[in-house]
């Protein structure tokens, strides 16, 4: 798909089992980005923006970073991840934030108005991503920060199962008939330089969870989110589809099962003043 492409969808869709899935995210995921923001060296007073943010984003981690005299919106194509947003604020009491509804590739913000422009697991979902991070770059102040965080899939799960393997390539599949990119991390670094941005860094985690945790099942439960679209694309029958989360679920149970399916990228850079 073309990078001025006028429509796109997000591949993992909405819905209720996946608005909860990015609620459990945003608190599996808050050490890399309190890492992240630690080395960009966001302070009090910053005007900040979490683009993308779904049902809660990394709002309360930013309103505390900004505090009374800072301030964070929060922005999402999806207005019921809007008002999740909004009320999971208010229920938190965070003063400094305010939610709306916006196509990221084209905000209708006025440009150079934050000192961070952020955005997490956004750039792996859509098709055109370079459009996203061209706005980005606008909304920046000059000297501001644009930053993100995207994962590189790597699959590795031992002893070797063959229902992982399976349900990996369907990941895959899915998400190039959807002409996203699930390896966006490794991509990062580069787009933001060709955006122009300067001082580029980035770092990568390689989390691998005890049994037990919740991120043990992150291949399956994405299938989960997937499921609508993998039964569309044709890309596995129902049938499979219900035999491979089984299998995989119960193979990612066992202590002894080793797996790390994903490199997680954090990356940063300066809009030049």
């Amino acid at each position: 798909m073309a990078e001025n492409e006028s429509t796109w969808s997000y591949t993992l869709g909405t819905g209720a089992a996946e608005q909860e899935r990015l609620r459990a995210q945003a608190d599996d995921l808050r050490p890399h980005s309190d890492d992240l923001f630690g080395r960009i060296g966001v302070k009090p007073g910053w005007s900040t923006l979490d683009l993308g943010c779904g049902p809660s984003g990394n709002l309360g981690l930013l309103a505390g970073l900004t505090g009374p005299d800072g301030c964070v919106l929060g922005l999402d194509a999806d207005p019921d991840n809007v008002r999740l947003a909004r009320e999971s604020a208010a229920a938190l009491g965070l003063a400094n934030v305010r939610t709306a509804v916006a196509d990221a590739r084209s905000t209708g913000l006025p440009g150079c108005s934050f000192d961070l422009v952020y955005a997490r697991l956004l750039l792996t979902n859509i098709p055109g991503p370079g459009q996203v991070v061209s706005e980005m770059v606008r909304l920046a102040r000059p000297g501001g920060w644009v930053a993100g965080e995207e994962p590189d899939p790597i699959f590795v799960c031992s002893p070797p199962n063959q229902a992982w393997t399976r349900l990996a390539e369907v990941l895959r599949q899915t998400w190039r008939l959807e002409r996203a990119d699930i390896n966006m991390g490794r991509r990062l670094p580069g787009l933001y330089r060709a955006a122009g941005l300067e001082d580029v860094g980035f770092h990568v985690f390689a989390d691998v969870h005890p049994a037990g945790h919740r991120r043990r099942t992150i291949v399956a439960d994405l299938a989960r989110s997937l499921r609508p679209k993998i039964l569309d694309r044709e890309v596995t029958s129902e049938r499979e589809l219900d035999e491979l989360d089984r299998a995989v679920r119960s193979h990612v149970a066992a202590p002894g099962t080793v797996m790390l399916p994903v490199l997680y990228f954090t990356a940063w850079g300066r809009k030049p003043a």
